[in-house]
């Protein structure tokens, strides 16, 4: 490969690796290309060999710089800010099933995209913080993917950069610059619940969210399109960050009298499942019971229950590989459109 001129001039280690870095995204040192040698860098820039070395070291350790034994050094045949995006979770993932996932996702990803985690993203001087907006500004990362919605002052002023390639994995409706979204279709997957339980013979459907209630909403929607009777006790959300409260719900659910007795239970937050399945048991239900039971939950997932559950949910791993290619083509100037992700019953996959 063809060794190429730096500009020259004298100038500090800030202006060495900004000038080296800058031909790199410019693409006037191209992915690939030979750099010039030590000595030849250093008689262009007039710096010492030990600033040289660690401006080199710092290219290197950010990924924009590799060496070849005996051949030199070279320009890396990919960029980070070509490749590497920031996924970023408002708290610690692990206190949320669907970002557990995601972020379990991002350490098996075979592709030559990375998914680099950024948590606790609620305040603005958390170290994270910090970090990713370093990596924004020294290029080493392409662009980011929320995982919630933006509420404060930071991270309103990075969604709304230009400059910054975003995908959203969000439904809140708001737009953004440089920006694609995708959306999860709760729609289709409570078409697809409904015809499932009332298939397998249930005519008194409970659905059980947690949060806001417009999950129970979309259910309920779901139900009066397929003619299906809509008992409102029936339909429950359960408070967040009180998950527990689900064990008794279903449990006074099941002590009614036989004709407002739920036979089919839709859990549309995997959150809840477990205090769900704990209040069935509690309440004497064996794996034979009628009560047919769909659970919405993250895919893939290897936990099982007491209870049979046919399980429903986003795939995970093709959600955030969507994601980096979304961001990757915002990054490179192409018209993205907005994805719907569509949900898929764990024993079709």
């Amino acid at each position: 490969m063809r060794t190429v001129t730096i500009s020259p001039g004298k100038g500090s280690r800030k202006r060495l690796a900004g000038d080296l870095k800058r031909q790199m995204l410019s693409r006037d040192l191209r992915p690939g290309m030979r750099l010039p040698t030590y000595d030849e860098m250093q008689a262009i820039y007039g710096t010492s060999r030990a600033t040289l070395l660690q401006v080199i070291s710092d290219l290197k350790r950010d990924g924009f710089v590799v060496s070849q034994e005996r051949q030199g050094l070279y320009v890396a045949p990919m960029l980070p800010c070509d490749t590497r995006f920031g996924l970023l979770f408002q708290l610690h993932e692990s206190s949320n099933r669907f970002w557990s996932k995601l972020a379990a996702a991002s350490t098996k990803q075979d592709s030559e995209l990375e998914a680099i985690i950024f948590r606790n993203l609620e305040h603005a001087d958390t170290n994270d913080w910090h970090d990713l907006k370093a990596d924004l500004f020294a290029h080493r990362l392409g662009g980011v993917i929320f995982t919630h919605s933006p509420e404060n002052h930071d991270a309103l002023e990075l969604v709304n950069s230009p400059d910054i390639p975003k995908v959203m994995i969000s439904d809140d409706g708001k737009d953004f610059p440089n920006s694609a979204r995708i959306h999860l279709d709760l729609k289709d997957q409570a078409e697809k619940v409904v015809t499932d339980l009332t298939a397998n013979g249930a005519g008194k459907i409970a659905c059980i969210t947690m949060g806001k209630q417009h999950i129970g909403d979309i259910f309920r929607q779901a139900m009066q399109d397929n003619g299906i009777p809509i008992y409102d006790h029936l339909i429950q959300s359960v408070p967040r960050n009180h998950c527990s409260i689900a064990s008794n719900l279903i449990q006074l659910m099941l002590h009614a009298s036989p004709e407002y007795r739920p036979d089919g239970l839709y859990i549309a937050d995997d959150n809840l499942t477990q205090h769900i399945i704990a209040g069935l048991v509690e309440h004497g239900v064996q794996a034979s019971s009628a009560l047919r039971i769909v659970s919405h939950c993250n895919l893939p997932e290897t936990e099982r229950w007491a209870l049979p559950i046919r399980r429903i949910g986003f795939s995970c791993p093709d959600i955030l590989h969507h994601a980096m290619m979304m961001a990757r083509d915002l990054k490179q100037g192409k018209t993205v459109e907005d994805w719907t992700c569509k949900s898929v019953f764990e024993d079709e996959l």
